[in-house]
């Protein structure tokens, strides 16, 4: 199953009553988060869960057909279109009135960072008084589109395109980088820390700071290079396919304890666009300052 680490999440969530109100889905165009989501909510509406989806036999999942979902409404407009505060009333005139059928109510947002400015406080206040027997999926490629008003009442879960893929992608970009001596044990062991606290710290001057370091050093694209090695070797302790015994680029502890695996999928997304970027003629301090302002 694609996303089967997302599907698991979630039907643990609902199997030990912890299902939140709402959640964000965010990653990459192209990753499948809508799809999911209407897979999701088909699950969701499922009189009979099954351990891998929908039953697809029972009275609800008969009805459920394509985009289609019972008691849900599905807001797809287009990529750039925007979604006004029309929409997003009537969501919530649908989400305050108890489904007949007894069903669950979802509504389920496409493009959520297209909502303007009025659409979102309005959504704002469904969040901070959720009704009962109710879930809100918002789906974003943008996530730092959103404000953090919104981002702080929702769980955030991410997407990638093709899991396999990516990692092999990553894989082969180290393996291919030339940093066996670019760099000693000690200039590892700074970049970690650098790193750390460009993506851990919560000054945005001393972030812009690093930025501007890294953009002024001829070597930026090997200490990039050297990030998404560190992103690597996190995502292969996530997935215990390496022990700290076994990391040769110094202590990364820090790094583990304090990001998620979604968010170190988020972060190898990111620094790999960046590491794209570097490639063009965009000057550098643009391109890391747009990197720090993304986190």
């Amino acid at each position: 199953m694609k996303h089967e680490k997302q599907f698991v999440y979630l039907k643990n969530a609902i199997q030990n009553d912890k299902l939140h109100h709402s959640y964000i889905f965010y990653g990459p165009a192209g990753s499948g988060k809508f799809e999911f989501a209407i897979f999701f909510a088909q699950y969701l509406q499922c009189k009979n869960r099954e351990e891998t989806g929908p039953c697809g036999k029972c009275k609800n999942c008969l009805v459920n057909k394509g985009q289609f979902v019972i008691d849900s409404y599905i807001l797809d407009l287009g990529k750039d279109e925007a979604i006004k505060i029309e929409e997003i009333n009537s969501i919530k005139n649908k989400v305050d009135h108890s489904s007949v059928s007894g069903n669950r109510k979802i509504v389920i947002v496409n493009n959520a960072q297209n909502m303007t400015r009025e659409a979102r406080e309005v959504l704002l206040k469904t969040l901070e008084e959720p009704a009962d027997n109710a879930s809100i999926i918002l789906i974003t490629d943008e996530l730092n589109s959103l404000p953090k008003t919104i981002l702080s009442r929702c769980p955030r879960i991410y997407f990638s395109k093709d899991q396999g893929n990516f990692l092999k992608q990553i894989e082969d970009i180290v393996s291919s980088g030339g940093l066996d001596d670019s760099f000693d044990s000690g200039e590892i062991l700074e970049i970690i820390s650098e790193f750390s606290s460009l993506v851990l710290g919560e000054s945005l001057f001393d972030r812009m700071i690093l930025a501007k370091k890294f953009s002024d050093n001829k070597d930026c694209k090997k200490i990039v290079r050297i990030w998404l090695l560190i992103l690597y070797k996190l995502l292969l302790r996530k997935e215990e396919l390496l022990s700290s015994e076994d990391d040769d680029i110094g202590s990364l502890q820090n790094l583990e304890k304090n990001l998620s695996y979604d968010r170190i999928l988020a972060l190898t997304d990111k620094v790999l666009q960046l590491l794209n970027n570097l490639e063009t003629n965009i000057s550098k301090r643009i391109l890391f300052e747009d990197f720090v302002l993304s986190l």
